[in-house]
Formats: C-alpha cells, structure tokens, sequence
C-alpha cells in the first residue's frame, strides 16, 4: 500500500531538471524496484522505505524527460540511509546520477539504465556492490572512490567504461566486476590487488597494468 508523505519538488537548471518525489512504500523483507514507469526507491533511518514514481510525475513535467536525479543525504524533513536493491534501475531517460556521501548503495541498484553517462559515489563508500552500473551502456567513465576495498562481482557490467583506474584502497575485484565491457581498453591495478580470474572476462580489448 502506497502513501503520499511528502510533495513533487521540481527543480529547472539550464536544460535539464532535478527531481525529488517521496512516497512511502510497505514491504516485506525488502523489495526492488523492478517497473520502468517509477523511478527510485530509498530507506530512510527510521527503517521506513520510500518511492518516487514517474507515472505521478508526468502531469507536472509536461512531457520533459527526467534527466539527472540527485539524491540527498537529506531530502527536505527526510533523512535517506541508503538506496534499495533495484532502486534506481531500468530508467530509460536517467543520463546524471548524484549521490551524497552517507548513502548507502545495495546490489543492482543503478543497473539497466540505457542513458545514463554519468554517475557520482559516495566518498566513503567500503564496497561497490555487485551489478551496481551493470547494462548502463552510455556510462564510459567512473571515478572509484579511495575509500573503496571491494569491488563485487558484475559492478559494471557490461558498460561503456573505457579506461578504469583502481585506486590503491581496493583489495578484491570480483567475477566480471568489469566483464563484456567491449570499449574497455586500459585498466590500471594495484600489484597487491586479488583480481578474480573472470574479472574483466569479455572485455577483450582491455590490457590491465599492475602498479606499485
């Protein structure tokens, strides 16, 4: 069962549009955000879950695609712990993704989306969770923060990252972390980093350097 808690912000900068839409959502055990026709889903700390979804924005954007969405450590009154499994998934207009620091990331949670070019971690992130950017075709560059040691299986997935540098911080990368990434050409690796053996399994173009 859906509620509205708080009201549709829109925001207009230059030529795209900042949103920020809160409706709370009951779940059990947790729930992803699986429907192209919403946009995100967030916890909040008091353990309380919320949604934003596009089919009740669409009277209030008059047709204009939602390009970039930021997500706030606060939003208004509300304090975001984190984003959900799939919560930011499959949007097929998303291209600028901004998220504090202080919020946390789940499994999958920005993957499938097909314009998204660009995407702001966290700095004190400890791990990218697995299949975070898996799918986002457009997406050909990311900074990995430094307060990053693990990087889990399928993190990009399929991407269009073309060069990658993994910061000194970062012990394990995982099985495809950057696997069919077919534009990647350079990766540079700490020479104590453990690679798993299918890491950049795909990317056939890619030539990974280890540094000291």
């Amino acid at each position: 069962m859906l509620k509205v808690v708080s009201t549709l912000q829109i925001f207009y900068k230059m030529a795209y549009m900042k949103i920020s839409l809160l409706v709370a959502l009951s779940l059990l055990g947790g729930c992803a955000l699986r429907s192209a026709d919403r946009l995100g889903v967030v916890k909040m700390d008091n353990g309380e879950w919320f949604i934003g979804r596009r089919e009740e924005m669409e009277s209030s954007l008059s047709g204009l695609p939602v390009k970039e969405l930021h997500v706030g450590r606060r939003m208004g009154r509300l304090s975001i712990s984190g984003i959900a499994p799939y919560g930011l998934a499959f949007s097929d207009m998303i291209e600028r993704i901004w998220i504090d620091d202080g919020v946390a990331l789940s499994e999958f949670c920005l993957c499938t989306n097909y314009s998204l070019q660009h995407v702001r971690l966290p700095e004190d992130i400890g791990e990218i969770p697995a299949g975070l950017c898996s799918g986002c075709v457009k997406l050909t560059a990311i900074k990995i923060p430094e307060t990053v040691r693990r990087i889990e299986r399928q993190a990009f997935y399929y991407t269009g990252i073309e060069d990658v540098y993994i910061p000194d911080s970062v012990e394990f990368v995982g099985d495809e972390a950057f696997g069919d990434c077919r534009s990647l050409k350079s990766v540079s690796v700490p020479s104590d980093t453990i690679l798993h053996k299918g890491a950049f399994s795909g990317s056939d173009h890619a030539v990974v350097t280890r540094r000291n």
